[in-house]
């Protein structure tokens, strides 16, 4: 630990934040001032902050110690603000300062509740740096890096502000991507400065920090010749007038579109969208690392593959007719595939909405299991294909819907945003839970007995949930809901026609 701070909090057994021991004074955290993170505020020093994921507050202090009126810090995790306060006054009562506001609420959703504007927005490393290490974050949303969350970033900015994040330099691909589809390339190109730390000495465990800023207005000839000259911390490596990297350069200059951009760059580089915000998928071909995708598809999607062939084999009692045991089979197959892609795509899009995980698995999937539990309880006065075609209608508008709906609905309080969260589930649920049971009575006393169609929807369900995460990672979670949608359709096709209950028990 380094000596200035009180302790570290590790998240993901790596990623950490500090805690450090001041005395609230600005001459005793000059250090700071002076540091590689505290650049932005040369240019901005009475700045009104908003931080995102501030953490044990190294951000906070920054922001402070380089002459800020106010700091507003949004922080998702309530144990990150206990952590801080528990060691009191030793860390300055960082987070009970009257000049420190600390919300606890996602960065998102607060964004959209707020009608105030900042000097300076800052996110600074606000994800797991273990799961990056790992390649295990490219399977993970994030929606703080979205294009639409850049344009609500940039609509909160004063008209000299300034957008600050802190990453890596393999963001800067990206970043720049999610600036030029909301502002052009023009307009871009003026109003981007991004710096590579410089270290003393070289460290393989921790790469080069990398300084990315979006201003409200054109960066200044005075204002560049001075992040040139004067900030001898960082290196530029984007600046209005170059020279910028090859690819980054020429999007910037419009000299290639952004379709171009992405197409001639070795990794996915585009703009990333609320719909797959995999910001982290930069892998081609599939967006992950190719130990990753081989993993899946190997231990995962073929043994399943050869599961369900072996139990399509063991179903067959050699004296049913081929084509209603097929109609069986395809019907309890496209359940168990479409469940899945619909309940994952559904459920991904509310994350947004309801603004923190737990609350998707503690009310949203409580509230889908429950609704398919009533609609279970009163499939019997459904016919088979009416249900599937409800689920299939539903799904599809809802599909379409939600890009649009869930955006709008962000600046309600929490609870209004649970319950409308609630009602979109529950209609669904509802319809979801009606065709598995209806099958199931179908079928009747004839082989194979119910369990083997619990097997097989199971089987179905695991490559149903691989199919949806690669399908969501190249064309988008409403790809992926209209892909179980249209299982639906296709089991609402085979149970109009002859079905397993024409065989011989």
């Amino acid at each position: 630990i380094d000596r200035s701070e009180l302790a570290r909090l590790f998240i993901d057994s790596d990623a950490w934040t500090g805690i450090r021991e001041w005395d609230g004074r600005i001459e005793s955290a000059r250090d700071l001032r002076d540091s590689y993170r505290a650049l932005p505020f040369r240019l901005l020093p009475n700045a009104e902050t908003l931080i995102i994921g501030p953490g044990g507050g190294p951000d906070v202090v920054a922001a402070l110690a380089s002459g800020g009126r106010k700091v507003t810090a949004v922080e998702m995790n309530p144990l990150m603000l206990k952590f801080v306060r528990h060691y009191g006054a030793r860390a300055a009562n960082l987070y009970d300062r009257p000049d420190v506001e600390t919300i606890q609420s996602e960065g998102r959703n607060f964004i959209s509740r707020t009608d105030r504007k900042f000097d300076v927005i800052l996110l600074g490393f606000v994800d797991s740096w273990a799961s990056v290490a790992s390649g295990g974050l490219s399977l993970s949303e994030n929606y703080l890096y979205t294009a639409e969350a850049f344009r609500a970033y940039y609509d909160h900015l004063k008209d000299d502000g300034l957008l600050v994040i802190l990453r890596w330099d393999s963001d800067v691909p990206r970043l720049v991507s999610n600036s030029v589809s909301n502002l052009g390339p023009e307009a871009a190109a003026q109003r981007i400065v991004t710096l590579i730390e410089k270290q003393a000495k070289p460290n393989p465990n921790q790469p080069p920090q990398m300084l990315f800023m979006l201003r409200k207005r054109p960066f200044t000839p005075s204002e560049l010749t001075e992040i040139k000259d004067k900030w001898t911390q960082a290196q530029p490596l984007i600046m209005p007038g170059g020279p910028n990297p090859p690819l980054i350069g020429e999007v910037l200059a419009g000299k290639i579109t952004l379709a171009q951009y992405e197409q001639q760059s070795p990794r996915f580089v585009g703009p990333v969208k609320d719909d797959s915000p995999f910001y982290f998928a930069i892998e081609r071909p599939y967006g992950m690392p190719s130990a990753i995708a081989d993993s899946l598809l190997r231990w995962l999607l073929g043994p399943s593959i050869v599961m369900l062939l072996i139990l399509a084999g063991l179903g067959w009692n050699g004296q049913s007719k081929v084509g209603p045991y097929a109609g069986s089979l395809i019907y309890f197959a496209a359940l168990g595939f479409g469940f899945i892609a619909i309940e994952l795509a559904l459920l991904q899009n509310l994350i947004l909405l309801v603004g923190h995980p737990i609350f998707t698995l503690s009310v949203l999937l409580f509230t889908l299991l429950a609704m398919g539990g009533i609609g279970s309880a009163i499939s019997r006065r459904v016919p088979m294909w009416v249900a599937c075609v409800a689920v299939a209608t539903i799904g599809s508008i809802e599909a379409l819907a939600l890009p649009r709906l869930v955006p709008a609905l962000l600046w309600l309080p929490l609870w209004a945003r649970i319950i409308c969260a609630m009602v979109l589930i529950a209609p669904l649920g509802l319809v979801m839970g009606m065709p598995f049971p209806s099958g199931l009575r179908r079928t009747g006393t004839s082989l194979p007995e119910p369990p083997f169609y619990w097997g097989l929807n199971g089987v179905m369900s695991v490559i149903g949930s691989i199919a949806t995460v690669f399908v969501a990672l190249m064309s988008g979670f409403q790809a992926a809901m209209l892909m179980g949608c249209a299982c639906y359709v296709l089991a609402a096709l085979v149970s109009t026609r002859s079905f397993v209950d024409t065989a011989t028990s």
